[in-house]
């Protein structure tokens, strides 16, 4: 990763969304059903639906395809 120039390379999902403002979950992969972010600032768009730690804690800033599209409030 470090030739292709993309930034840093995390291991810990907390210590990349340090300081982000939005995950984008554009993977199932089963790393993402436990993960439960410590910055509660942080907007998390889950189009798997994967996030289920997430979703089912009300997350405040939780959408996914269908509520980021019907919801007008977190459409905002």
């Amino acid at each position: 990763m470090a030739k292709l120039n993309l930034g840093e390379v995390f291991t810990d999902l907390n210590q990349a969304c340090d300081g982000a403002a939005a995950l984008l979950v554009l993977t199932n992969h089963k790393r993402y059903e436990e993960f439960l972010p410590s910055n509660l600032n942080l907007t998390v768009l889950d189009v798997w639906q994967v996030c289920k730690k997430i979703r089912d804690g009300n997350f405040k800033n939780y959408c996914t395809i269908g509520n980021l599209l019907i919801d007008g409030e977190a459409a905002q």
